[in-house]
């Protein structure tokens, strides 16, 4: 496993882990859920939520209402 490798494993992690916050909590602010998901910027949360998830943790809320 390469360092490439191990990083995004770990941000894979954080989105997931953000997901499940966002469901506990729809309110929950930008900056707090990128702390508590490991993330040093609201910039960098929403880059990956967008790499991995395919879209902003705010339309992310939406679809997971709908399902």
């Amino acid at each position: 496993m390469n360092i490439n490798s191990i990083v995004e494993y770990i941000n894979r992690l954080r989105i997931e882990y953000a997901c499940e916050q966002i469901k506990k909590k729809p309110s929950i602010s930008n900056q707090e859920l990128a702390d508590l998901s490991g993330f040093t910027s609201i910039v960098s949360l929403f880059r990956n939520f967008k790499q991995y998830k395919g879209y902003s943790p705010k339309e992310f809320l939406k679809h997971s209402r709908t399902e």
